[in-house]
């Protein structure tokens, strides 16, 4: 019971010691705090900016044969790979007309009041 309450006591103080030291904020430019939280905060806006800046597109690359070997072409090792990547099914799904693609904006339109609100941040 004793080195139990003694254990306790050591991470009590410990534990103290340590967010009264290496846990406070440190001030950058003046007056001005900079957290870790707030450091994520302007990271995450940042990615945010930059992702809507850009126009985003996937490339899949298909190897041709699992030996490396120029002019050989494996249909099942690509088969694999296409079914695996979800384009057989894709595929089948555009060419059946499914589902309708339509803007953003026109999806938002036939949204309710509050799950556009909620889309958009407010």
């Amino acid at each position: 019971p004793e080195s139990t309450s003694n254990t306790a006591n050591f991470f009590n103080s410990s534990s103290n010691q340590e967010s009264s030291s290496s846990a406070r904020p440190r001030k950058m430019n003046g007056s001005r705090l900079k957290t870790v939280s707030s450091r994520f905060i302007a990271s995450m806006a940042s990615l945010n900016s930059t992702l809507a800046a850009t126009d985003c597109g996937f490339i899949r690359c298909i190897k041709p044969t699992p030996r490396m070997i120029p002019n050989i072409f494996d249909i099942d090792y690509v088969r694999e790979q296409l079914r695996a990547l979800g384009l057989v099914a894709a595929t089948e799904v555009l060419r059946i007309g499914l589902p309708q693609r339509i803007e953003y904006d026109q999806l938002l339109a036939m949204l309710p009041e509050n799950a556009r609100k909620q889309l958009n941040g407010e």
